[in-house]
C-alpha cells in the first residue's frame, strides 16, 4: 500500500512538472510572438510612413513638373510670338528698302546739272535723309531687341534644355519612387500575411493554452481526488493498523487463555483419570462385594456392547446434558463435564442454567472425550460449579 501511495505521489509530481514546463513554453512562445508582432507593426508603420513621404514627394515633383510644363508651354509662346514680330520687322524692312529705292531713283534722275534745283533737292534729301534716319533707328531698336528675344531664346532653350534634363531626373525619381512603392506595398501584402498567419499561430497557441489550462483543471481535479483517496487510503491504513493491533492484542490474549485453559484442563484431566480411577476401583470392590455372596447360583446375562455411532437419539440427547466443572473469571471460560464421547463438536453452543432460569451463553473452544474447555460468548449472572448445560 506504501509503495502504491508513492507511485501515485511521483506520478502526481510528474504530471505537475510536465504541465509547468508546458505552460511555460507556451508562455514564453506568446511572448516571443508579441515581440515579433510589435517589432512587425513598428516595421510596417515605418514603411508606412516611408510610403507617405514618397507619395507626398511623388505629389510634389508632378507639380514641379506641371508648372515647368506650363512655363515652357508659356516660354514657347512667347518665342512663337517674338518670332512672329521679327517676320514682320524683317517684311516691313524689306518693304521700306524698296520703297526707298523706288523713291530714289526718280529723284536721281530728275536732278539737272544747273544748281538751281539743287536746294529743293537738298531740302527733299534732308527730309528723307530724317525718315530714313529714324527708320533705320527703329531697325536698330528693333535689332537690339531682336538680340534681346534671341539671347532670351537661347537662355530659355537653355533653361528648356535644364528643365528637360531635370524633368528626365524626375521621371527617374518618379520611376524609383513608384518602385519603392511597389516594394512597400508587397512588403506591406507579406508583413500583413506574416501578421495574419501570425494571428492564427496565437490563436492556435490560445486554444492551445486552453486546452493545457482544462487538462491543468482536470489534473487538478483528479489530484484532489487523489489526495481524497489518500486520506481516505491513509485512514483506512490507519484503522487497518489499529484493528492488526486489537486483533494482536486478541491473539495475545486468547493465546494467554489457551494457555490457561489448557494448563487448567491438564489438571483437571489428572483430577478427573484419578476420580475415575478411583470411582472405578469403587465400583469394582462394590461389584465384587455384590458377586462374591451369589458366585455359586447367579448367571449374568451377556454384555453387548453397542458403538457409539448406534446409540439411539434419546441417549445422544440426553449427553447434551452437563454440569459446570470449573469457572475462570479472569480468563473468561468454563469447564464442563461432556466431550467428545457425547457426540460434542467444536463451536457447539449451550446454555447455563440455575433454578430453570439462563444465566449464560457458552461456546465450545477445546474438546476432550470427558470434559471440554468453553468460551463465555454473553453472561447475565455469575456462574459457578454444579449450574446446569443444556
Amino acid at each position: 500500500m506504501e509503495e502504491k501511495t508513492k507511485f501515485i505521489i511521483m506520478g502526481f509530481i510528474g504530471i505537475l512538472v510536465v504541465s509547468l514546463f508546458i505552460n511555460f513554453q507556451v508562455y514564453s512562445s506568446k511572448q516571443e510572438v508579441v515581440r515579433e508582432r510589435d517589432i512587425l507593426k513598428n516595421d510596417n508603420m515605418s514603411l508606412a510612413k516611408k510610403a507617405e513621404e514618397s507619395l507626398k514627394d511623388n505629389r510634389r515633383l508632378e507639380d514641379r513638373i506641371g508648372s515647368l510644363n506650363d512655363d515652357f508651354e508659356k516660354i514657347s509662346k512667347v518665342k512663337d510670338e517674338l518670332a512672329r514680330k521679327v517676320e514682320f520687322l524683317n517684311k516691313e524692312k524689306e518693304d521700306l528698302v524698296k520703297k526707298i529705292k523706288s523713291q530714289v531713283a526718280p529723284v536721281a534722275a530728275a536732278v539737272s546739272p544747273q544748281g538751281i534745283e539743287e536746294p529743293r533737292v537738298s531740302i527733299a534729301l534732308g527730309a528723307e535723309d530724317i525718315y530714313w534716319a529714324g527708320v533705320l533707328k527703329a531697325k536698330k531698336s528693333l535689332e537690339v531687341q531682336m538680340e534681346n528675344v534671341n539671347s532670351q531664346l537661347k537662355t530659355m532653350q537653355i533653361n528648356s534644355e535644364q528643365m528637360k534634363k531635370d524633368k528626365s531626373v524626375l521621371d527617374l525619381e518618379v520611376k524609383s519612387l513608384i518602385r519603392d512603392k511597389q516594394d512597400l506595398k508587397r512588403q506591406l501584402e507579406y508583413n500583413q500575411k506574416l501578421i495574419d498567419s501570425l494571428a492564427q499561430e496565437l490563436v492556435r497557441e490560445k486554444n492551445d493554452k486552453f486546452e493545457t489550462q482544462t487538462t491543468v483543471a482536470s489534473l487538478k481535479d483528479e489530484n484532489e481526488v487523489i489526495k481524497r483517496q489518500l486520506k481516505s487510503l491513509n485512514v483506512r491504513k490507519i484503522n487497518l493498523e489499529s484493528k492488526v493491533t486489537d486483533l494482536q492484542r486478541e491473539k495475545f490474549d486468547f493465546e494467554n487463555k489457551l494457555t490457561v485453559m489448557d494448563s487448567v484442563l491438564k489438571d483437571n484431566i489428572t483430577q478427573m483419570d484419578g476420580l475415575k480411577r478411583q470411582f472405578e476401583a469403587a465400583q469394582k470392590e462394590k461389584l465384587m462385594a455384590l458377586v462374591e455372596p451369589q458366585k455359586e447360583s447367579v448367571e449374568l446375562p451377556p454384555i453387548v456392547v453397542r458403538p457409539q455411532a448406534e446409540l439411539p437419539k434419546e441417549a445422544a440427547s440426553a449427553f447434551t446434558t452437563g454440569k459446570v466443572l470449573t469457572v475462570n473469571e479472569d480468563s473468561g471460560f468454563v469447564i464442563i463435564n461432556i466431550g467428545e464421547d457425547a457426540g460434542l463438536r467444536m463451536g457447539d453452543t449451550f446454555q447455563v442454567y440455575r433454578d430453570n432460569e439462563s444465566i449464560a451463553t457458552i461456546e465450545i473452544i477445546q474438546l476432550r472425550p470427558n470434559i471440554s474447555a468453553c468460551d463465555i460468548k454473553k453472561s447475565t449472572g455469575i456462574i459457578r460449579s454444579g449450574d446446569i448445560i443444556r
